[in-house]
């Protein structure tokens, strides 16, 4: 047969809705790339429509995190990974500044695909302590702007002002 050859698993992926995609950088303990497509066609919550209302459900993934109401704003300027993740609707659009180790970071030319001359935006993942990194849920992950020159390193601890993109299914800062 003559032609492209027809990349199967990338054919297995679908938009789950463009209002989901900003934010899933979490979905229920599975962590995708922010902007990126959920898996094969998701099962969905019983009385849940397919028009990207509803989370997609995972048979046998771990439930997620938290998705609280703001009763109260801490005292300190700088919230918590924790906080962050488990008030994520509650925050979304909201200015923030978040403290955290930096637990991964991608940028520079490890950003780059080797001989494509092009890039993915640069970001890093936070957590409260190092400890968290075995509990993926609890990584809060930072877009950051492409001409960013602040260098970041593993175990850093950093504060990190932007602006949330959140709801059930993930949260995401894009840093200022």
């Amino acid at each position: 047969m003559s032609g492209p050859k027809s990349d199967t698993a990338a054919m297995r992926f679908r938009p789950i809705g463009a209002s989901l995609a900003t934010a899933l950088c979490i979905t229920s303990g599975i962590q995708l790339a922010c902007g990126q497509t959920s898996p094969g066609p998701p099962d969905l919550a019983e009385g849940a429509s397919a028009g990207g209302a509803a989370s997609p459900v995972v048979p046998g993934a771990p439930a997620g995190p938290p998705d609280q109401p703001i009763v109260h704003m801490p005292a300190s300027a700088a919230l918590t990974v924790t906080y962050v993740v488990e008030h994520r609707s509650a925050l979304s659009q909201s200015r923030v500044t978040v403290s955290g180790i930096v637990a991964w970071t991608l940028s520079g030319n490890g950003a780059c695909a080797t001989g494509t001359g092009m890039c993915a935006q640069p970001r890093i993942k936070l957590v409260d302590a190092l400890t968290d990194m075995r509990q993926p849920v609890y990584e809060l992950t930072v877009l950051l702007r492409a001409d960013a020159d602040a260098e970041f390193t593993v175990g850093q601890r950093v504060e990190i002002s932007g602006r949330v993109s959140g709801g059930p299914s993930g949260v995401v800062i894009h840093a200022d």
